[in-house]
């Protein structure tokens, strides 16, 4: 399960860097940011990550989505990002995901961030963009 988890997060990444072979493009139509923090919930259920993201429109959101991992993979979890609206207005989320596979803890832990838009209504262009970095969880179990 995981192993398809990672492989569609490396798919969206993948369509939306330059020189990519998929349709999509990476433009200022869309941007997206991950915070440097990330807040331990629970006993390490999940974990919250703030997101920052824009889309330009007419564009529309087809997906937008949060992967985070820790320990080689032995804890992660994915959670989509509600409510985005292409409004050309930098958007913040307090993104939950909730671990899928172990705990998370604090400590270092890898997360990336994508959302991928529709150019037209018959969404036959689209565009993407992706965030991948190193956070810091930070928080106590409870």
């Amino acid at each position: 399960m995981k192993r398809i988890v990672l492989l569609v997060t490396v798919a969206l990444l993948a369509a939306t860097m330059p020189g990519s072979v998929a349709t999509a493009q990476e433009t200022d139509t869309v941007r997206i940011e991950v915070d440097p923090i990330a807040k331990l919930l629970g006993d390490g259920q999940a974990v919250r990550v703030k997101v920052k993201a824009a889309c330009e429109p007419p564009a529309v959101v087809l997906e937008a989505s949060v992967f985070a991992q820790q320990d080689e993979q032995a804890v992660w979890g994915e959670s989509g990002i509600a409510s985005v609206v292409c409004n050309g207005k930098s958007q913040v989320r307090f993104v939950e995901v909730n671990a899928l596979e172990g705990q998370f803890h604090r400590g270092e832990a890898y997360v990336s961030a994508g959302v991928l838009v529709c150019l037209n209504p018959d969404c036959e262009d689209t565009a993407g963009a992706g965030d991948i970095r190193t956070v810091e969880v930070v928080g106590k179990p409870r």
